[in-house]
């Protein structure tokens, strides 16, 4: 065999390599599409697909969003379903938790699966003191709060979190780290603050856990965006399952219009949260910041538009204040990292 047959030879095994690991790679996802299949087929519910078309366009995009960045499927379906459909923010949101479970689950295999990078000790501590965080929130925070709150609640986080960007973007030269570098009481209650907060943020908007542990993971432990997205995917998928359980079979929430907007998009997030993850792998940092930043500016511009006029005076200082605490405790953190940065030689002195 000559030269160029062997390279020949070597490109058609190459190809075939690639061709089982792309179908190995959906089988999580042909799996739930068919049981998902069977289901639509035995309860005779195809024809919700036509009705809820726009449910489903949504979270075409949505996935895509939940599996590449640190943002969830509820980061898009919240806003859409709740200034441009008009569906209830508690519908909403409830519809956040179930699609999630969905799409970041079947995203959160492929991680496993593939073994991309993520942060073991953040999943741990920050997934525990999530759980608690949106099981107060979904019996005692979510049920207080008016319909505005609930939206203004998702712009501020979704503004903070615009706010950690933008810090990234200015740090984009500081060398990054795959793993936690900083050990000691301040770093594990972080991460212990993170998932509480970020459940409670997850109670009411049905996301924010991955907001907010991806912050801690990159202002203070000065984490990768690279690992610290798809770490904050399995978080989200976590405590989407937990508030799923908790407003489906405790409460009694999952059901009507609201299980039959789930039903017409599970087919969809079931392929886009993991081709989402996949696209994570492939793109920059610099590209996945400046369409998170997009997607934000799109979030807060709409809310001052559609919200603005419903707002009260309690919602006025509300607002303000929220947003203000979390800017505080985010550029704190970003401070601690460049201190912490100095002391481990990466950063000279100031003088």
């Amino acid at each position: 065999m000559n030269e160029d047959e062997r390279m020949e030879g070597g490109g058609i095994e190459k190809r075939k390599y690639h061709v089982q690991n792309s179908i190995f790679y959906f089988i999580p996802s042909v799996t739930v599409l068919s049981l998902w299949a069977a289901y639509m087929l035995l309860s005779e519910s195809f024809h919700l697909l036509p009705t809820h078309w726009e449910y489903s366009l949504t979270m075409l995009f949505g996935s895509l969003v939940a599996g590449a960045t640190s943002e969830g499927g509820g980061a898009v379906a919240f806003p859409v379903f709740t200034k441009l459909l008009n569906v209830p923010p508690d519908i909403a949101r409830t519809f956040s938790l179930a699609i999630q479970t969905v799409g970041m689950g079947t995203a959160s295999i492929v991680i496993f699966k593939y073994r991309i990078p993520i942060v073991p000790r953040a999943l741990v501590i920050s997934s525990i003191s999530g759980a608690v965080g949106i099981t107060l929130g979904t019996f005692f925070v979510a049920p207080v709060l008016k319909d505005t709150y609930f939206k203004l609640a998702f712009t501020i986080l979704t503004l903070s979190f615009g706010f950690v960007l933008f810090m990234d973007i200015r740090n984009s030269q500081l060398q990054r780290f795959n793993d936690i570098r900083f050990h000691g009481r301040t770093g594990i209650a972080l991460l212990i603050g993170a998932g509480f907060m970020g459940g409670i943020f997850t109670s009411i908007v049905g996301t924010g856990i991955d907001f907010i542990t991806f912050s801690v993971l990159v202002l203070y432990f000065n984490v990768s965006e690279k690992v610290a997205t798809p770490t904050s995917v399995i978080l989200m998928a976590i405590n989407s399952g937990i508030g799923f359980f908790l407003q489906g079979a405790v409460l009694g929430n999952f059901h009507g219009a609201v299980f039959d907007y789930w039903m017409v998009c599970v087919p969809v997030v079931t392929f886009g949260a993991p081709i989402g993850a996949l696209i994570c792998s492939k793109v920059s940092r610099e590209n996945i910041i400046r369409f998170l930043l997009f997607l934000i500016t799109v979030e807060f511009v709409t809310t001052i538009l559609l919200v603005g006029k419903d707002l009260d005076k309690a919602s006025m200082i509300f607002s303000p204040l929220l947003c203000a605490l979390l800017l505080v405790i985010f550029f704190s953190m970003n401070r601690a990292r460049m201190k912490n940065l100095r002391a481990m030689g990466l950063l000279p002195e100031k003088n």
